[in-house]
């Protein structure tokens, strides 16, 4: 009964956690600088890189 109880509680407090700011508007682009870098390094070191996910990173949106 008491673990049902916390598990309950637990839940509750759960759902109240805090949401992300809407108010900054961002968009995720890849990241061409890391992925230069690397492919520099890679070439200088006789290495293959494949890209299965291209890094990204978030930016500011222009409103």
């Amino acid at each position: 009964m008491r673990i049902t109880l916390l598990l309950i509680i637990a839940m509750l407090l759960i759902g109240c956690s805090q949401t992300p700011d809407s108010s900054v508007r961002t968009k995720t682009v890849v990241d061409d600088n890391y992925i230069a870098t690397v492919e520099q390094a890679a070439q200088q070191s006789a290495v293959d890189v494949i890209w299965v996910n291209p890094p990204t990173r978030q930016i500011k949106e222009d409103n």
